[in-house]
């Protein structure tokens, strides 16, 4: 049997973390970056009841699906225009003052708050 890293926030089993052998005892082989930053993930934010997505919502067991195919999922409207140039402006301040950079990096997922 498959161990997987239960993502709490959207109440899904995420990626495999381990298995169960057969005399019941577990191998864990660790939770590494990218299965830190899913667990600590939060929900995309609620829209104001104006506010409406266009084309598909967010449907979570077709990404899901397509994910664990290998395949990339694409949330379409994910976000207004005008939040995603305002989101582009402070990623380009941020590369700007030299901020955007690994080596600037001083969180980890585990590290946020």
């Amino acid at each position: 049997k498959r161990l997987f890293l239960y993502l709490p926030q959207v109440g899904l089993d995420g990626p495999e973390v381990g298995r169960v052998k057969a005399d019941g005892s577990m191998s864990f082989r660790g939770v590494d970056e990218w299965s830190q930053e899913l667990y600590h993930s939060a929900s995309p934010r609620p829209l104001p009841a104006k506010q409406q997505l266009s084309g598909d919502a967010f449907d979570a067991a077709t990404a899901s699906e397509e994910l664990a195919a290998g395949e990339p999922f694409v949330w379409r409207d994910f976000a207004s225009e005008d939040e995603v140039m305002s989101a582009h402006a402070e990623m380009e301040g941020l590369n700007a003052s030299g901020l955007l950079s690994a080596a600037a990096a001083g969180a980890t997922a585990g590290g946020k708050g």
